[in-house]
């Protein structure tokens, strides 16, 4: 294939037009637009994502210049606004998920450990958390052990005695100030606080204290998916009760959290959603595949774990056990409809092989979900 070069987004227009064989669905083509069309549309649109990455949904065969009839500009404008919109929602219902996990973590821990005015920053205190430095608090074994190379890695990362933990940085109170306007210093003053031994200070004021449920509205998905690893199990059982779960499917709800994260960062970066694959990296653990029905897939690489990769629709699986996916089926359900009245009989090759980029069998299958 080599390397492609820079082209200009006329020419980039003419390729797709000449070379690839995109049809042109202008009504006179002697005053076509497509051109324009073309050129206006990859201005704002990533030319790689938009055709390269949604050229196979609309093609007959593997070859990139066999698109199905009459396939125009308009089609991957279609498609791609379908993506947009799709990807728009599940990131809504992603936050929905991560505001109920903040407020459930933040909750839990303040009337466990924050209670007093003195004791408002305990939740930087790493002595109030696991030791996961330490292996004996993790069984590892039966259907855990596959998440045993996950925490080492998270520990190498994290841990070194508990210190790199953003959490338990001695500067992380005056970095939380510094970056978040709403965190106003003189707000959070308080004369009587006198900050106990082990938590963080805030170096330009000791009286300053910023209650958990305020500080973690800033933390990163990331961060509390570690902090669900990090929580005792007092603490823990509490947050999986809030999500309909036991204190027996922590580690389920771990995995959970790693395939949530995922999908929460490619909707960020705007891949195409409806393209959307865990990485193999990402181990799942056999208790959310039995759970939740799922269809995982090996990746490309060898095949030594029973369980590596999971499509799109696996992922609203799992998601439409802690928020409604209503508003994601209705999406696909109108775009269909869209497709049966453009593509006519192109249509159902067209909407079958979304089916298959996700990883469903069926519209009905979706509605499931619902």
């Amino acid at each position: 294939m080599g390397i492609k070069l820079w082209k200009q987004r006329e020419d980039l227009g003419a390729t797709l037009i000449e070379e690839r064989h995109l049809k042109c669905n202008c009504t006179s083509r002697n005053n076509c637009t497509c051109g324009m069309k073309i050129n206006e549309f990859i201005k704002n649109t990533n030319y790689f994502q938009c055709f390269n990455g949604l050229e196979n949904i609309l093609l007959v065969s593997n070859n990139p210049k066999d698109f199905c009839n009459k396939i125009c500009v308009e089609d991957f404008q279609r498609l791609y606004s379908f993506d947009r919109q799709l990807s728009s929602e599940i990131f809504k219902l992603l936050n929905i998920f991560e505001e109920k996990l903040q407020n459930s973590i933040s909750y839990h821990f303040t009337k466990a450990y924050c209670s007093t005015l003195d004791d408002t920053m305990q939740y930087t205190n790493k002595l109030n958390y696991k030791d996961i430095s330490n292996e004996n608090n993790y069984p590892f074994s039966g259907e855990y052990q596959q998440y045993f190379k996950i925490i080492n890695e998270f520990n190498a990362k994290y841990s070194n005695g508990n210190n790199k933990f953003l959490l338990f940085d001695s500067f992380y109170l005056k970095n939380l100030v510094k970056k978040y306007e709403m965190i106003d210093p003189l707000f959070y003053k308080d004369n009587l606080y006198n900050a106990p031994t082990g938590v963080c200070v805030y170096r330009n004021d000791p009286k300053v204290a910023v209650p958990f449920w305020v500080a973690i509205q800033s933390t990163s998905f990331g961060t509390l998916k570690y902090l669900c690893h990090y929580l005792k199990d007092s603490e823990m059982d509490l947050v999986l009760k809030d999500f309909g779960l036991t204190k027996n499917q922590r580690y389920m709800f771990l995995s959970v959290l790693d395939v949530i994260n995922e999908l929460r960062n490619q909707c960020a970066h705007g891949t195409i959603i409806f393209k959307f694959k865990t990485p193999e990296y990402i181990k799942l653990n056999n208790n959310l595949v039995s759970t939740y029905n799922l269809s995982p897939r090996h990746g490309s690489g060898t095949r030594t774990t029973p369980y590596s990769v999971i499509y799109l629709f696996d992922a609203l699986k799992i998601l439409s056990h802690f928020v409604s996916v209503k508003s994601i089926y209705k999406i696909f359900k109108k775009f269909t409809y869209t497709n049966n009245h453009y593509l006519k009989k192109d249509a159902r090759r067209v909407n079958d092989n979304i089916l298959k980029a996700i990883n469903a069998d069926s519209y009905t299958e979706l509605k499931q979900l619902c």
